[in-house]
């Protein structure tokens, strides 16, 4: 949503923490998010865009003028943009999209029950009967009980570095609770086939992970993930893509990647990538930590575009996840880590997508 790097204009951010299912009505911050974005007699050029999630709604609002963000900014903390009118519009649009993503709804619902065994079990995208009992009142009252709870943050900046204005206060973070251990020999894996198995092209495995409290524990993450992808591509010759999946603020997941070999079925492959995350030893992990550092240190050597500074921003506040940097990472030692978690790893029951 937010733009890469345009620092040519100023950005108005808005982060409202917020559990869908707590929702009046089943679609209610969604249709909060549209009205939002009706802004009605402004004489001035500007972008405005959203989304929402499980765990929280986004606004952005962009202009090239810093006085007219500053005049949005006031328009939507006084509530001027609820009104029956925008409120009407923005069901209007959000049924609309429930029913033009009805299938792709469908399918992530049915992939995000299996990967959460039914925690999480739809989307936030909301429900056309209850969206359409949405009042003026709901939003009106959905606004006002974020502000008194500090659940809505705002952040104003045309370089993200360098914030013209925030509203950050780290005492006022969402409270999170601690994934699953990983470790559960008496569980099988469980398979999700979205293709058929002759049709298959990519695997995708699901790791439910702890929070990540500390920067050395953010780091330590990083390195294990490091080393597997090395492990894997020396020894298997699989590439792995590895990136974290957060469905909400409870149920956060490592996903890895990795294409489909004709010669063996998904569960050869799996037992193969279990053998040898299992033979990784100690010399290796001290090779590797070498190498971790050397790429970690050349990524983080570059500047952060706008958008990466405010995802690990808002990962902060939504999860509490620690922003490392480039220091953090130079004073990180071999001797912080813990033994390489191979048994722990390769006896965690996986949830695995076939695509």
């Amino acid at each position: 949503m937010i733009l890469k790097n345009d620092t040519n204009r100023y950005h108005l951010y808005y982060l409202f923490l917020n559990d869908f299912r707590n929702d009046k009505y089943d679609g209610l911050s969604h249709v909060a998010e549209h009205a939002f974005l009706v802004l009605r007699d402004i004489n001035f050029s500007f972008i405005a865009k959203g989304y929402t999630c499980a765990s929280h709604v986004c606004l952005y609002f962009g202009s090239k003028s810093l006085t007219d963000l500053e005049k949005i900014d006031q328009i939507v903390m006084n509530g001027e943009t609820i009104t029956n009118e925008s409120v009407r519009e923005a069901k209007e649009q959000v049924i609309e999209e429930i029913q033009q993503l009805h299938d792709k709804t469908q399918r992530f619902e049915e992939l995000v029950s299996f990967i959460t065994e039914g925690r999480v079990n739809r989307s936030a995208l909301g429900n056309s009967v209850e969206v359409a009992k949405i009042r003026r009142e709901d939003i009106e009252i959905w606004f006002e009980e974020k502000k008194h709870s500090g659940q809505v943050y705002r952040f104003l900046y045309r370089d993200a570095h360098r914030m013209i204005s925030s509203s950050l206060d780290s005492g006022s973070r969402l409270s999170t609770g601690r994934g699953a251990e990983i470790g559960c020999p008496q569980c099988a894996d469980s398979f999700l086939y979205t293709v058929s198995p002759n049709e298959a092209s990519t695997v995708q495995i699901y790791f439910r992970v702890y929070d990540l409290f500390t920067k050395s524990a953010a780091i330590r993450k990083a390195f294990y993930e490091f080393c597997i992808q090395r492990e894997l591509a020396d020894n298997l010759g699989i590439e792995v893509s590895v990136a974290d999946n957060f469905f909400d603020v409870e149920e956060r997941y490592v996903r890895m990647d990795f294409g489909v070999d004709s010669k063996s079925t998904v569960k050869n492959m799996i037992a193969k990538i279990r053998t040898v995350i299992n033979s990784i030893d100690e010399n290796e992990v001290k090779r590797y930590f070498s190498e971790f550092k050397t790429h970690l240190m050349k990524i983080m050597g570059r500047a952060e575009y706008n958008s990466e500074v405010m995802n690990s921003i808002k990962n902060m506040i939504l999860y509490s996840m620690p922003q490392v940097t480039l220091e953090d990472v130079k004073e990180f030692e071999y001797a912080q880590l813990d033994e390489f978690p191979k048994e722990r790893i390769t006896s965690a029951p996986l949830k695995i997508v076939i695509t």
